[in-house]
């Protein structure tokens, strides 16, 4: 239960932070929104280390690193120098194309870091989405982190270049011992590279496939049937918030800060402030997170008000997983009411409409 008391001192738990060093990249994904500007910001080298002092002071568990590529920002390794000699559970974004032997060499050794690289798929469809030569450059630093002991995740964003070959690619990973593989869909930003409906149903064999394949193999991949059929029932009936709707754990233990300095509870929620106030080139971190505004911004967003994020595979701590793969089982029992009204809706439009006028009518906001 979240307290919604008045409270002086950070609002809930914070215990995570990410921080986008820049929004520049040295690829053009299909389905990264990078693709989509000419506009790139990069976070100053003294307001990167204010942020990496403030989490040690306030006593912050863990500090995910992205971009962007991240390496691209000109302090990349003096910053990681720096995070190493904290105590901060460190989570590093990459592409790892950039990741050559002698800079991984810089990572080893190094217990609390955890690197998380994105492969969209085996070399033929990874290339054709990320660019010819990336798939190589990037298992080949998975490879070497791995064999030197570094903690290495995989990232898979489910798309319509990939999506019926993804069991393929599970089994490429098998030989290569991995902590995980997480799986999130392309969301609407992408709009060009997302998956119709059509396409998300076909996706849940290959999906399932994987899920029964890593049990017997006992590998950690971050999927469950809820999570596969939740996403298209999102996708459908998109008024209905499913994951991870009310009492969301992201706000509560977390922020994000973008590249240009734009400080919100999370990626996907619409801050309902102005930029230019919430943004740690004009305000410092401790005047925002203890202030009275940011409070309650939060306390709206976990009410059910935020509906910004619809990928359910996000893995932002325990509690957080535990609402998207558990599935409700409220929403099983109101599908048949949902289905019908889909149904009527396409199938009977002129009734529809007819039924929407009478329910407007009758409840007028």
């Amino acid at each position: 239960m979240v307290d919604s008391t008045p409270a002086t001192g950070s609002p809930f738990d914070l215990r995570m932070a990410a921080l986008s060093l820049t929004n520049n990249c040295n690829l053009r994904c299909r389905m990264c929104p990078v693709v989509q500007t000419d506009h790139f910001d990069n976070l100053s080298r003294t307001k990167a280390f204010e942020v990496a002092d403030f989490l040690v002071r306030r006593k912050f568990q863990g500090l995910c690193v992205t971009g962007g590529e991240a390496t691209l920002a000109p302090y990349f390794w003096e910053f990681m120098d720096y995070l190493r000699g904290t105590d901060l559970a460190i989570t590093l974004l990459s592409n790892a194309t950039r990741l050559k032997e002698e800079r991984i060499a810089r990572l080893t050794g190094w217990a609390r870091l955890s690197v998380v690289v994105s492969i969209d798929g085996t070399q033929s469809v990874h290339d054709g989405i990320r660019g010819a030569g990336t798939f190589e450059s990037s298992t080949r630093a998975i490879r070497a982190m791995t064999d030197s002991g570094i903690r290495v995740g995989v990232n898979t964003v489910i798309q319509r270049a990939n999506f019926r070959t993804l069991p393929d690619l599970y089994e490429f990973f098998k030989p290569i011992p991995l902590a995980w593989h997480s799986f999130a869909y392309a969301e609407g930003r992408y709009e060009n590279e997302c998956l119709s409906l059509e396409e998300l149903l076909a996706s849940e064999a290959p999906l399932l496939d994987i899920m029964a394949r890593s049990k017997t193999d006992g590998r950690e991949v971050s999927l469950t049937p809820g999570m596969v059929r939740g996403f298209y029932l999102s996708e459908r009936f998109p008024d209905i918030p499913l994951h991870p709707g009310k009492g969301c754990t992201v706000p509560q233990h977390g922020f994000h800060i973008d590249a240009d300095g734009l400080f919100r509870p999370c990626w996907h929620y619409a801050w309902p402030f102005p930029a230019d106030k919430w943004n740690i080139n004009t305000r410092t971190l401790d005047d925002m997170v203890d202030s009275p505004e940011y409070r309650q911004a939060v306390l709206e967003a976990i009410s059910g008000k935020c509906r910004g994020c619809s990928t359910l595979c996000y893995v932002w701590d325990e509690d957080f997983k535990r609402k998207v793969t558990e599935w409700p089982h409220r929403m099983e029992r109101a599908l048949p009411a949902l289905y019908l009204k889909d149904f009527v809706r396409r199938r009977m439009p002129a009734l529809f409409g007819m039924l929407k006028r009478v329910k407007t009518s009758t409840h007028p906001k």
